[in-house]
């Protein structure tokens, strides 16, 4: 799940269980890299 922290920057969730687990606030090229590692 992503979330929009203003114009610059996104915070990105994961789901594990029935929780919402913070992973990374950065910019969009950070959130792309992060989720292209993920994979």
């Amino acid at each position: 799940m992503e979330c929009r922290c203003g114009l610059d920057l996104r915070l990105i969730f994961q789901r594990e269980g029935p929780a919402l687990v913070f992973h990374l606030c950065g910019s969009h090229d950070e959130v792309e890299s992060f989720l292209k590692n993920q994979r």
